[in-house]
């Protein structure tokens, strides 16, 4: 944001005013990538409980270990907006399995799964627009840097002198 909008109005105002998409897909993938990780991160720390859920749905102990470290995996992906495309479809494929899968908890429109349908149509919009351009590549060189054009993280930094 520049100073003349941060000076005249305020910060709630230049939020609301400044239209920065990147920065929408910086909130999104921060959210959903801590999330997903945390999710899978509880899987493993109760494994002796979750393999029993796992195996009443018909899945194998094997499945709670793939289902737990891919929601780590691509939820450190998301965050970082690396590989964004194949992590969106990897969890948005776990999450669908939950909503159209699982025994409906409530009746109603979404079976009693709002929280995971309102995440299946996160990992949508976020698939759609990309990662934006605050994405962990810029700190590591690369084809592109952030709108810069650089083979290495020196010379990176050496173009935002």
């Amino acid at each position: 944001m520049s100073h003349k909008i941060m000076t005249k109005k305020g910060f709630l105002c230049a939020l609301y005013h400044h239209h920065n998409p990147s920065g929408g897909a910086l909130i999104l993938r921060v959210l959903l990538g801590v999330i997903f990780s945390y999710s899978g991160w509880l899987k493993l720390a109760n494994a002796g409980t979750m393999v029993g859920f796992f195996q009443t749905l018909g899945m194998s102990a094997g499945m709670l270990y793939f289902v737990a470290w891919t929601e780590i995996i691509a939820g450190i992906l998301l965050i970082l907006g690396l590989l964004i495309k194949p992590s969106s479809v990897a969890l948005a494929t776990i999450v669908a399995v939950v909503v159209f899968g699982l025994p409906a908890q409530t009746p109603g429109p979404f079976w009693g799964h709002e929280f995971e349908f309102s995440l299946l149509v996160s990992l949508l919009a976020l698939y759609i627009m990309g990662p934006g351009k605050y994405v962990a590549k810029c700190l590591c060189g690369g084809a592109s840097c952030c709108g810069k054009t650089c083979r290495t993280l020196e010379e990176c930094l050496k173009n935002d002198e």
